[in-house]
């Protein structure tokens, strides 16, 4: 009986031993890249798309250099309404980016009610406490690297 024990513990030995030289050798594990923390943009456009709002889109996912998550939300057609503009800022946005003229009287409701939430309206409308005005896509790459540590 004693040779059994004996054994068993070698072999305990022999295995406690590889796996211990087999994690050596493998190096540190690989890095992870989380974008948990990373700034929320997030783009209300229609279903059609203007070229304004493509273009403010393509600034939004080259934001950064990578440090801010880009989202777009296509709104049914026509305006959207306060409903779906609110479903928006629901999702915590840091910033709701706005760039169809349509769109902006809806906003301007929402974000009387939404102090929270930033808003950013490209090319036209009424600045107001949590409401931006910028020009162009340009103007909304420099503001989101200003905002997301860019």
């Amino acid at each position: 009986m004693s040779v059994i024990v004996a054994g068993a513990v070698v072999a305990v030995g022999v295995v406690v031993a590889v796996a211990l030289r087999s994690g050596s050798d493998e190096g540190a594990p690989p890095a992870v890249n989380s974008v948990a923390g990373n700034f929320r943009a997030c783009l209300v456009r229609s279903s059609a798309g203007s070229p304004v709002s493509t273009a403010v889109w393509e600034a939004l996912r080259k934001a950064a250099g990578g440090r801010v998550n880009a989202q777009t939300f296509v709104a049914p057609p026509g305006p959207p309404g306060v409903p779906y503009l609110n479903g928006v800022v629901g999702v915590g946005c840091d910033v709701v980016v706005v760039a169809e003229p349509g769109f902006v009287p809806v906003v301007e409701k929402v974000a009387a009610k939404a102090q929270r939430q930033r808003f950013l309206v490209v090319g036209g409308g009424s600045a107001a406490g949590n409401v931006e005005v910028v020009a162009d896509a340009a103007a909304v790459s420099g503001w989101i690297g200003g905002h997301a540590g860019g």
